[in-house]
C-alpha cells in the first residue's frame, strides 16, 4: 500500500513537473500563459510535500503525519475544483446565502423565545426515558437551553428527540413545531440549494460563452494565418494544416484521400468554410465503399 502511494504521489509531482517544464520552454518565450503558473507551482510544493511526508512516514514509522493537508490542497488546485468553488463563492452569491442564513437565524431565535415563553414553566412528567423522568419542558427551561434545541431540531434529524418531550404534554404544540420544521427543513434549506445551483448553473454558462467565444476567435486567427492576409485559403496550404494538426496526439487522424474530398464538397475555403472545415477535422473521418 505504501509503495502505491509513493508511485501515485510520484505521478503527481511528474504530471505538475512536466506543466512547468511546458511553460518555462515553449510558453514563456512567446509570452503566452497556457497554465497558471502559480497553481503549477503551488501543485509541484504540495506533490513534493505528500512525497516527502510519506517518505518520512516510512523512514520514522511516525503517527503523525501532514499528508492530509498536501493531498488537500491538490484537490482544491484541480480545474474542476477551482471552477465550482469561484463559480460559488462570489460576493454576489455570498450576500444572497448571508440573507438566508439571515433569516433562517432570526427564525431560530423567534420560535427558542416562544418555546421559553411557554414551556419554561412547565415541569410535568411527559415520559420515562428507562428509570429517567423525561419533563415537558426538557430543552426549554433557559433562552440559551432553547436556542440549542431549536437549531439542533432544524438543521439535523434529531427533532423527534427535542420536540417530543412538548409535544407528548401538549399536543397543540405540533402545529408550531411543524411549521418550524416547514420552514428549517424545506423553505431554507431549499433556498441554500437553490442560491448555490443557480450559481453554480450561472458560472458555468459564462464559462460556455467565454470558451466558445475564445474558440471562435482561434478559429479564425488561424484563418488568418494560414491565408496569410487573403480572403480565401488555398487547397495546398488547408491540406498542410490538416496533416500538421493529425500530428497531435490526441488529434483524430485523416486519410489523405478524405480530405481532399471534403475539400472538394467545401468548395471554395472562405471564413465560413474554414470554420465549418476547422468543425469537420475535429472528428475521426474515414472512406467506404459504395453498396
Amino acid at each position: 500500500a505504501l509503495l502505491a502511494e509513493l508511485i501515485m504521489e510520484g505521478v503527481i509531482l511528474w504530471k505538475y513537473m512536466l506543466e512547468h517544464t511546458l511553460e518555462l520552454r515553449h510558453f514563456a518565450p512567446i509570452s503566452e500563459d497556457y497554465h497558471d503558473t502559480l497553481i503549477t507551482k503551488v501543485g509541484c510544493v504540495l506533490a513534493l510535500g505528500s512525497v516527502l511526508d510519506t517518505a518520512m512516514f516510512v523512514m520514522l514509522e511516525s503517527s503523525f503525519r501532514l499528508t492530509f493537508i498536501f493531498r488537500t490542497g491538490l484537490i482544491f488546485v484541480t480545474p474542476c475544483v477551482q471552477h465550482v468553488f469561484f463559480d460559488i463563492c462570489k460576493s454576489s452569491v455570498m450576500g444572497e446565502f448571508i440573507s438566508v442564513g439571515v433569516f433562517f437565524l432570526g427564525t431560530m431565535l423567534f420560535f427558542a423565545w416562544v418555546g421559553v415563553t411557554l414551556f419554561r414553566d412547565s415541569s410535568q412528567l411527559s415520559y420515562m426515558e428507562g428509570e429517567t423522568a423525561v419533563l415537558a419542558n426538557k430543552g426549554f427551561e433557559s433562552l440559551s437551553e432553547a436556542s440549542y434545541s431549536i437549531f439542533v431540531g432544524g438543521v439535523t434529524h434529531d427533532f423527534i428527540d427535542v420536540f417530543l418531550p412538548s409535544f407528548a404534554q401538549f399536543h397543540a404544540s405540533g402545529l408550531m413545531w411543524m411549521v418550524y420544521l416547514l420552514l428549517s427543513q424545506v423553505l431554507f434549506k431549499n433556498l441554500v440549494m437553490d442560491t448555490l445551483i443557480s450559481a453554480y448553473l450561472k458560472g458555468a454558462e459564462q464559462e460556455e460563452e467565454a470558451y466558445n467565444k475564445q474558440y471562435s476567435q482561434s478559429m479564425l486567427s488561424a484563418f488568418e494565418c494560414v491565408s496569410d492576409g487573403s480572403q480565401e485559403v488555398t487547397q495546398d496550404d488547408a491540406e498542410y494544416f490538416i496533416a500538421t494538426l493529425c500530428k497531435s496526439p490526441r488529434w483524430p487522424t485523416f486519410d489523405q484521400q478524405a480530405v481532399r474530398l471534403i475539400l472538394q464538397e467545401l468548395g471554395p475555403i472562405t471564413r465560413q468554410n474554414w470554420i465549418n472545415l476547422c468543425l469537420l477535422v475535429q472528428n475521426e473521418c474515414w472512406l467506404t465503399k459504395r453498396g
